[in-house]
């Protein structure tokens, strides 16, 4: 269960981050559902058409992973 908490914790900030960092937008909704069997945690901006992208991963960058940790998190913990 810590495991799930952390894991939870981590793909919150990751989607709070790319919300306030990439999409220009003064606020944004963040939400946690509990759901029988998994939860859902979702992040949405006032940016309009503006849709998440991963980035190709790039071993020499200081950034550009967060997607890619959130598929990962989610995948292992069934969120």
């Amino acid at each position: 269960m810590a495991e799930l908490r952390g894991d939870a914790a981590q793909i919150a900030s990751e989607l709070a981050t790319n919300a306030v960092l990439h999409t220009g937008a003064r606020t944004f909704c963040f939400k946690i559902e509990r759901r029988p069997g998994r939860v859902r945690i979702s992040a949405e901006d006032s940016t309009p058409g503006l849709l998440p992208a991963r980035r190709a991963p790039d071993d020499s960058a200081l950034s550009g992973r967060g997607l890619h940790l959130v598929d990962a998190l989610c995948a292992r913990s069934r969120f």
